[in-house]
């Protein structure tokens, strides 16, 4: 972690972060870098092909990462819209240990 984040950290992030899954802090990483970026066919399968992965697994992802309030998306059945956005504490988290 970059020092001069250190006041941005919170004890929180840490346990966020203990309990992603690798893929879940891909996506969420992939979440946050793509922003205003148009989001083609739809998010789950931009994330995937972006991934190089299964869209079943960027929606376990999104639906784990919506638990931890990093995103928020609606993963709610088969019907669902999954589209992500990212929550605050996601952002601030992503503002800690990114570049």
């Amino acid at each position: 972690m970059d020092p001069s984040r250190r006041d941005a950290m919170r004890q929180s992030f840490i346990q966020a972060v203990k309990q992603m899954d690798p893929m879940d802090a891909l996506v969420v990483k992939a979440v946050r870098e793509a922003g205003g970026t148009s989001w083609e066919p739809n998010r789950r399968a931009w994330v995937a092909s972006k991934l190089k992965c299964s869209t079943d697994e960027v929606i376990v992802s999104f639906a784990h990462l919506n638990r931890l309030d990093c995103i928020s998306a609606d993963v709610g059945g088969p019907a669902a819209k999954v589209e992500p956005a990212m929550r605050p504490f996601g952002t601030l988290l992503m503002n800690v240990v990114s570049d």
